[in-house]
């Protein structure tokens, strides 16, 4: 600092040094920073400044992404100097801050990682479920508690917002029943010598999305039928059997089905909470077959395969024999037919006995014979 002086008329300019005093965020733990689990740990400011703090703001956090990130009812008041006792209920690595304000409005900060394991004799109680589910879905829970324990207690709050049947097992199933607040599941574990550990954990319970399909119909064999239905809330679409839905990604789409079907549309949102809805295409459908009474394999790709002809087939076996009773062709699938070739040579042209096991998607099945001309 630069001070103006006067004296007996002449002015005169001294510098003046001034040491500053930092200001420094400081805390001990008075138990260490390596404790037990369920142990409480105690803290004491040493925070210095060159004037008055006016405020104190402490945190804790988990450094290990295995452990809930506190706050938790154990947390130290936030803004008090010396927090009250904190009290750790699992174990792993916690990161305890401080941060102070002097009254001009300067800040520092102090951290602390506190390592908490369990140590021989002690008990924790812990779980792991998904932070997230979705309504009337159940879960189960995964106990993880440590220290032998012999007895568990399960609890949900709000009473009522989930329900399990055996509230005294390590690993029960909740099924959640209200979406309009947040469920708090306990685990109380007692072990033999009597100890007690509590650990608590908040689900968020996401309503479902909704879907409608729309009104039954009836088709034509071979015809399409539309499918459609109207959705709420979801982002993902399918639709079921989707072997004869010709894109089940979509809500309207076309179907053709081999016999009555019943299609089922499952809608699915972003937190994976999934609704469903069924319409029913009905198939007026007369059962035919046949096997044509000439081809001609000339390779104009005009009749050039013989082929049993018929719909909604879900067994077909077809045979081929010369004159002489020797079998030439066989297939157990319509969509094959025979080139009229035996052995990759061309047949003569001629009169061809044939043999036909069929049965429909009906259930309706038979065995049918007869002749076909070759022609070339």
């Amino acid at each position: 600092m630069i001070r103006k002086i006067t004296l007996l008329g002449l002015t005169m300019f001294a510098i003046c040094w001034q040491t500053a005093i930092s200001q420094t965020a400081n805390f001990s733990i008075d138990q260490g920073t390596n404790v037990c689990v369920n142990e409480c740990i105690t803290i004491t400011d040493l925070s210095t400044a060159p004037g008055n703090i006016d405020n104190y703001s402490w945190s804790i956090s988990s450094t290990n992404p295995n452990v809930p990130v506190l706050p938790n009812p154990n947390d130290p008041d936030p803004t008090d100097q010396d927090p009250l006792a904190i009290c750790f209920s699992e174990a792993g690595s916690y990161l305890i801050s401080l941060q102070i304000t002097d009254d001009v409005g300067n800040v520092a900060n102090a951290n602390v990682q506190v390592e908490v394991v369990v140590c021989p004799g002690s008990l924790a109680a812990g779980f792991i479920s998904k932070s997230t589910v979705c309504l009337n879905e159940c879960v189960t829970m995964i106990d993880t508690s440590v220290g032998v324990p012999t007895s568990y207690t399960w609890t949900a709050l709000p009473a009522g917002s989930a329900v399990t049947s055996t509230p005294d097992i390590a690993d029960p199933t909740f099924c959640f029943l209200d979406a309009s607040v947040p469920v708090e599941i306990s685990l109380t574990v007692t072990n033999a010598d009597g100890k007690i550990s509590k650990f608590t954990k908040q689900i968020d319970v996401v309503t479902n999305p909704t879907v409608a399909a729309n009104l039954d119909t009836i088709v034509e064999l071979g015809n399409p039928a539309i499918i459609s239905a109207f959705a709420t809330g979801a982002t993902k679409y399918r639709w079921e059997p989707s072997t004869s839905v010709v894109n089940p990604k979509v809500l309207t789409t076309f179907a053709y089905p081999e016999e009555t079907t019943d299609y089922v549309i499952t809608v699915e949102d972003g937190n994976g909470c999934t609704a469903s809805d069924t319409v029913k295409v009905y198939l007026n459908f007369v059962p035919q077959i046949g096997v044509p009474t000439a081809f001609s394999p000339n390779g104009d790709g005009k009749n050039d395969l013989l082929v049993v002809k018929g719909l909604a087939l879900s067994k077909c076996i077809f045979k081929v024999y010369n004159r002489y009773g020797i079998q030439v062709f066989e297939s157990d699938t319509q969509k094959n037919g025979w080139d009229g070739n035996y052995k990759g040579k061309p047949m003569d042209p001629g009169v061809f006995h044939w043999t036909l096991e069929y049965e429909f998607n009906t259930g309706k099945s038979g065995i049918l014979s007869g002749n076909t001309t070759l022609v070339r």
